[in-house]
């Protein structure tokens, strides 16, 4: 499936930008409306769980989502090859993924900035060698950022222990190749904030 339907068949309602020039403002008037459903007439009335929201985005949208992330009602962000966002405002934890060949939203010019700026949890993860399809990582058949993603959410949102493979302990997943995680060793070599 598709990378949002892959997401959805986890138990997850997903709202998605139509647009190429996807805003924070767009993203999280999106959410507010998801949000009303919950208490409206239709399908969805009763049946969102709108204090355990998620922002996701990829490229422009990863910084929008970045700032969405803010919203009360988000506990966790992932920005997939995202443009710099309000990191510093977010409330729950941050995935940030890019690629050694993403020279289009580059680490250290684009993504590194969310590191930095965030007070969460945060991980950060950079893909090299096999599955390096530059910026189009995310959105290319491969989905190697999917099932990490997916375990991101799983963890944060069901608090689901054994996604935390991906993440933690002596057989991390993305702490090995082709993935590393190149941050400040004054922390936890792939996170930053990890509780």
């Amino acid at each position: 499936p598709g990378l949002l339907s892959g997401i959805a068949s986890h138990g997850f309602v997903i709202i998605a930008s139509n647009s190429t020039n996807v805003t924070a403002a767009l993203m999280t008037a999106g959410l507010d409306w998801l949000i009303a459903q919950n208490d409206a007439v239709g399908d969805l009335q009763g049946k969102l769980d709108v204090m355990r929201a998620v922002s996701i985005g990829y490229s422009l949208g990863g910084g929008a989502a970045v700032t969405t992330g803010g919203h009360k009602n988000v506990i966790t962000t992932v920005s997939m090859h995202g443009l710099p966002g309000q990191a510093g405002n977010l409330h729950g934890p941050l995935l940030l993924f890019t690629s050694t060949m993403d020279t289009f939203v580059n680490a250290d010019g684009f993504v590194t900035p969310n590191f930095t700026a965030s007070k969460v949890p945060t991980f950060y993860a950079w893909l090299a060698g096999a599955g390096d399809g530059g910026h189009l990582t995310p959105i290319g058949d491969a989905g190697v950022e999917r099932a990490p993603m997916i375990a991101w959410l799983r963890l944060w949102v069901y608090d689901d222990q054994a996604a935390r493979k991906y993440f933690d302990g002596p057989d991390c997943i993305l702490c090995k190749a082709p993935w590393s995680v190149p941050m400040d060793t004054k922390m936890s070599p792939q996170t930053k904030n990890w509780p």
